[in-house]
C-alpha cells in the first residue's frame, strides 16, 4: 500500500511539472507569435562580437566528473529605425567567433523599436519548443505511471 501511495505521490508531481513546462512553454509561445505578427523587419549588422567563458560538468567513461570551460561568441547587432541606431545581443552563442560585418534580418516592435529579435528560427521558436516538449514528456510520465498505480 506505501508503495501504491508513493507512485501516486511522483506520478502527480511529474503531471504537474509538466503542466507548469507547458504552460511556461505556451506562453512564451504566443508571446513570440503575436511579436511576430506584428513585428517588422529590417536589415541589421553584426556589428561586434562578445565573448564569455562558459562552464560544463560532464562524466568521463570511468564516471569521474569534469569540469569543462571554453569561450563562447556571441553576435551584438546593430539595426537603425528612423535615424535612431539600436543594439541587441544575440541569444545565441557560437564556439568560434562569428564574422563581424554579417548582415541578419531583424525583427523589430515598431510601437518600440528598441524591442527586437534576430529573424531566426532557432531564436524565436527554440526555447518555447524545448518547454512545450518537456512539459509533454512530463505530464505524459505523470498520466502513465498513475495508470499503474491503478492496477
Amino acid at each position: 500500500m506505501k508503495n501504491k501511495a508513493s507512485t501516486t505521490i511522483i506520478s502527480i508531481a511529474f503531471v504537474l511539472f509538466g503542466v507548469i513546462f507547458a504552460t511556461i512553454g505556451g506562453s512564451i509561445l504566443v508571446v513570440r507569435y503575436q511579436f511576430v505578427q506584428r513585428a517588422q523587419r529590417v536589415e541589421g549588422r553584426v556589428t561586434e562580437v562578445e565573448s564569455f567563458r562558459s562552464t560544463r560538468t560532464t562524466r568521463t567513461s570511468h564516471g569521474r566528473r569534469r569540469r569543462r570551460t571554453e569561450t563562447r561568441y556571441r553576435e551584438i547587432i546593430s539595426y537603425e529605425i528612423d535615424g535612431v541606431e539600436h543594439e541587441i545581443r544575440s541569444a545565441q552563442s557560437h564556439s568560434s567567433p562569428p564574422p563581424v560585418g554579417r548582415e541578419v534580418m531583424v525583427l523589430y516592435d515598431p510601437v518600440q523599436p528598441g524591442e527586437a529579435l534576430v529573424d531566426s528560427n532557432i531564436e524565436l521558436w527554440f526555447l518555447p519548443v524545448l518547454f512545450l516538449i518537456f512539459g509533454c514528456v512530463f505530464g505524459g510520465v505523470g498520466i502513465v505511471l498513475s495508470f499503474f498505480v491503478r492496477r
